[in-house]
């Protein structure tokens, strides 16, 4: 190979092998022919999730770089980040699908700014921007495109031209250009916020609770991804969907995504913008807003649970808090330990003063019947 340029920061595998292609004069299916013989192969399925470790080994040898630089390009490299195991074919949390037939590609899963590949000295894809949580670029403050502006087509390069990346592969138009410029986009500040602090999550690699507790990240974003997932299925998500509309001084408008929907990974990038924004408001001072928010929508832990009946062990525990908080029981032990106390130390062991002792200022209406529990503290022997 005459050049062999290396993957810039955060860089997507096939915008990668794009400007490799480009940078030799070659078209991006005459590299996959030099990789394995055989260009689809590589072009014939979504590269960026299905790449194996032979394709890889032989790409560190043509390319001549290590295998890990190139295993960052891809979406396994989330793996243990942002979910726990990655899967290379099929519905995977998080990553959007592109929905390869062939050389088309009949999903919107592939994102973009155009400002950031306007300004980009070697315009690239970001590896982040395949990912159903990223709504903005924080850079530029501008919501991010999934689809060619010029013929609203799904967003792909060209595999048989030497174009730079930023040319659709369909009507060869440029994506930094739009015929019809939104001139001012209503950007919530509190949703940029939220994805600043999901992609800190994800760099680290842990999140930071309340009360002192640290959690995997992967943790972290299975419990936002229930949410979601509530949010965008309808039924009790419906409910949770009225109330933070009226919080924030919207119209409850019927959900502007479909009922039941099997993935949150299909939705556009309007409705994930939209629950972007919703779940910025529950994540916001957690958990009281979030319990609020539940228990006046009557929403319970159990309408979380994935198709498993699971929810995640620190979104169960934060809001069980309040969904569940039923005036304490006192158990038989305690009240027996208390009447044995008061008894030792001189004072009244009827069942008023023991209820007294112990929180509770009721006691039964039949004052004439003893109660059982005082009468077996007195039969036991003292504690000393």
């Amino acid at each position: 190979m005459l050049t062999r340029p290396k993957p810039l920061n955060d860089e997507l595998l096939i915008s990668w092998l794009a400007r490799l292609a480009n940078s030799n004069h070659v078209t991006l299916r005459e590299l996959g022919r030099l990789l394995v013989g055989h260009a689809q192969k590589v072009l014939g399925s979504d590269v960026d999730r299905s790449i194996g470790p032979a394709l890889i080994q032989r790409l560190a040898s043509i390319a001549r770089i290590d295998e890990h630089t190139i295993q960052r390009t891809t979406l396994r490299s989330y793996e243990g980040f942002l979910f726990e195991r990655h899967s290379p074919v099929g519905q995977s949390r998080w990553t959007m699908p592109i929905g390869k037939y062939g050389n088309r590609r009949l999903g919107f899963g592939q994102q973009y700014c155009p400002r950031c590949l306007a300004t980009d000295r070697k315009p690239y894809l970001r590896r982040h921007w395949r990912l159903a949580l990223s709504v903005f670029c924080l850079c530029h403050r501008r919501y991010l495109r999934d689809s060619c502006p010029h013929c609203q087509s799904p967003v792909a390069l060209p595999v048989d031209s030497q174009a730079a990346v930023g040319e659709c592969a369909i009507c060869h138009g440029d994506l930094t250009k739009d015929p019809k410029p939104i001139h001012r986009e209503n950007i919530d500040d509190a949703s940029l916020d939220h994805q600043q602090r999901l992609y800190c999550i994800l760099e680290s690699g842990w999140a930071n609770l309340p009360r002192g507790r640290v959690i995997y990240a992967h943790l972290y974003f299975e419990g936002l991804h229930s949410i979601w997932r509530m949010l965008a299925g309808g039924g009790y998500g419906e409910r949770l969907y009225k109330y933070l509309c009226q919080e924030r001084g919207e119209l409850a408008l019927p959900l502007p995504f479909p009922k039941n929907c099997g993935a949150i990974e299909m939705l556009r990038l309007p409705e994930r913008a939209n629950l972007l924004s919703l779940s910025a408001g529950l994540f916001r001072d957690w958990p009281k807003n979030a319990q609020a928010a539940f228990k006046a929508a009557k929403v319970g832990c159990t309408d979380i649970a994935d198709r498993r009946g699971r929810t995640p062990f620190w979104l169960a525990e934060d809001l069980r808090q309040s969904l569940y908080s039923r005036p304490y029981w006192k158990s038989q032990g305690e009240r027996i330990a208390a009447a044995q106390y008061l008894r030792s130390h001189g004072q009244s062991d009827s069942r008023n003063n023991v209820a007294r002792w112990l929180g509770a200022w009721h006691v039964l209406k039949n004052k004439d019947q003893r109660s059982t529990v005082v009468e077996l503290a007195r039969r036991s022997p003292d504690l000393g």
